[in-house]
């Protein structure tokens, strides 16, 4: 019996596919144990978002939106931009769409 004969488990933990998961821009569930009773929502994506009260970058799939705190970081602006754009891209990816829910019926 070779070692392709031989029967291989893979072990890999919820939270290890879940990270994965949110590597690859697809949104889960925001608790581990969930992702059994969960199904895997659409594909996210960074868009520009204009509202009365708020100009700039959220996401597609909930109410999240970025905030940039404290002013540009840089000694040029394209480095300013850079480091603007690397957080907006970091904090995007790392955000949880079930803590930003949208709002059903906004009042006007």
């Amino acid at each position: 019996m070779s070692a392709l004969d031989t029967p291989q488990t893979a072990h890999f933990s919820i939270v290890s596919i879940r990270s994965v998961l949110v590597g690859l821009g697809v949104v889960v569930c925001a608790e581990p144990r969930q992702v059994g009773r969960c199904a895997l929502e659409t594909r996210r994506k960074l868009t520009w978002v204009e509202r009365r009260d708020f100009w700039g970058w959220g996401c597609s799939q909930c109410a999240w939106v970025f905030k940039m705190a404290g002013p540009p970081i840089g000694d040029s602006i394209d480095e300013m931009r850079r480091h603007y754009e690397e957080r907006c891209d970091k904090e995007f990816a790392s955000h949880v769409c079930a803590q930003h829910p949208r709002v059903k019926n906004p009042k006007r």
